[in-house]
């Protein structure tokens, strides 16, 4: 079984500032060896909080190796991988505006123009209705239950990527 792992310099950095007197090889399998130790312990107690300040220090004495463990996976995790984060953010933002751009530019008027057509067909029947004609005679007929509903349509307001940052820290803020 391989014991290959990858650790960031600022942490193998602590680890070397920690235990001075070890060599590189020798710090490495022990941090491997604690890593396992950790990761194949015990379960950490998540029971009711210990009283007395005895119970509570000997619980964080408990967490805290996992805790350490979890920030530096994490940490670890954001650094290796902190191009496709930055990559994902971009995708995400000109998605967005795409998606803002189509029901901003594309999707109103076309359900204005719909809105227009709806009013001129009813306009046409009721004309037919007047002239002793049935509209429903006439084929092919128009199911309006299952056309787009747009009679009530108003155009919305869209809101720019920086729009949307700003009320999102406005809300932060507020709720701070």
């Amino acid at each position: 079984m391989s014991r290959e792992v990858e650790i960031l310099a600022i942490d193998w950095q602590r680890l070397q500032s920690a235990y001075p007197d070890l060599d590189d090889r020798r710090l490495a399998s022990m941090a491997v060896d604690r890593g396992l130790e950790v990761v194949l312990g015990a379960p950490v107690d998540t029971g009711p909080p210990p009283k007395g300040p005895a119970g509570r220090l000997a619980r964080l004495r408990e967490e805290f190796p996992s805790t350490a463990a979890d920030v530096a996976v994490h940490r670890f995790d954001y650094v290796a991988r902190r191009e496709r984060f930055q990559l994902t953010a971009r995708i995400e933002e000109q998605t967005y505006a795409e998606h803002v751009a189509l029901d901003k530019d594309v999707v109103p008027p076309l359900k204005e123009e719909a809105r227009a057509l709806r009013e001129h067909v009813r306009r046409l029947e009721d004309d037919a209705r007047r002239r002793g004609i049935d509209p429903d005679s006439i084929e092919p007929a128009i199911e309006w239950s299952h056309t787009l509903a747009v009679d009530a349509y108003t155009r919305p307001r869209y809101e720019s990527i920086d729009e949307r940052r700003e009320r999102t820290a406005r809300f932060f803020r507020r709720v701070r």
